[in-house]
C-alpha cells in the first residue's frame, strides 16, 4: 500500500481516473486490515479471559436485526421458533452470528437458511448453505487460527481464517459450542451455535 501511494504521489501529471481506482483498491485493502486488527484485539481478549457485560439477548430478534438491508449475495431465509433468550455480550454473539453468515456467503450457491430454537436447555441458532460443504475430515481443522481451506482461498484470497476460531471461542466463553455438519436442509454446511438458554421474560 504504501510502495503503490508512493509512486502515485511521485507522478508529475496523474491521471484522475486511475488515481480513482487507486483509492478505491486501497480503501478495500485498508478495511480488510481493520478487519485483521479487529480479530487479532478480540482473539487477544479472548485468550486474557477479558470479560465482556453481559445481558438478556433474544437470538431471533438479534438475526432480523443483522439481517436488516443485506440485499446482495444468496438469498437468506430465516426460520424462528419466536424469542429464544440467552444470556451473553450482545456484540459478541453479533459477531459469531455476521462471521457464519459471512462464510456460508463465500459457499453458499443460491440460499442461505438460518434457524433459531430452543432444544432442551439449549438456544440453538444453525446456519445452512447449499454449497459443496465441508469434508468430513477437514470439520474441526476449519475452527483452527488461520486455517483455510482450499475452497475458502480460492473464493476469499484476502480473508485471515480467523472468523471461526473466534466463533468458536466466543461460544465457548459462554458455556456453548458450535459445530459443523452436513446440511439436511440445503445439502452443503452446516454451522450449529447452541449457548445455555435463559428462561422466557416474565411479565
Amino acid at each position: 500500500m504504501r510502495t503503490r501511494i508512493e509512486v502515485e504521489l511521485s507522478d508529475p501529471e496523474p491521471d484522475p481516473h486511475a488515481r480513482e481506482l487507486l483509492l478505491t483498491a486501497l480503501l478495500a485493502d485498508t478495511e480488510r486490515l481493520e478487519n485483521i486488527v479487529a480479530d487479532l484485539l478480540e482473539l487477544a481478549r479472548l485468550d486474557t479471559g477479558a470479560t465482556a457485560a453481559s445481558e438478556r439477548v433474544d437470538l431471533s430478534a438479534l438475526v432480523a436485526e443483522e439481517l436488516v438491508g443485506r440485499r446482495n449475495g444468496p438469498v437468506i431465509q430465516v426460520h424462528s421458533a419466536g424469542p429464544v433468550w440467552v444470556l451473553a455480550n450482545r456484540l459478541r454473539v453479533a459477531r459469531v452470528l455476521t462471521n457464519l453468515v459471512a462464510n456460508a456467503e463465500r459457499h453458499a450457491r443460491s440460499r442461505i437458511d438460518i434457524t433459531v430454537d430452543r432444544e432442551g436447555e439449549s438456544a440453538v441458532l444453525r446456519v445452512h448453505d447449499d454449497g459443496a460443504g465441508v469434508p468430513e475430515r477437514d470439520r474441526e481443522r476449519v475452527f483452527e487460527r488461520f486455517a483455510r481451506l482450499r475452497e475458502s482461498r480460492e473464493r476469499d484470497p484476502g480473508g485471515s481464517g480467523l472468523g471461526l476460531p473466534i466463533s468458536r471461542e466466543i461460544a465457548e466463553d459462554y458455556g456453548g459450542t458450535l459445530t459443523v455438519g452436513a446440511s439436511d436442509r440445503l445439502g452443503g454446511a452446516v454451522f450449529t451455535f447452541r449457548l445455555p438458554a435463559e428462561p422466557g421474560r416474565l411479565a
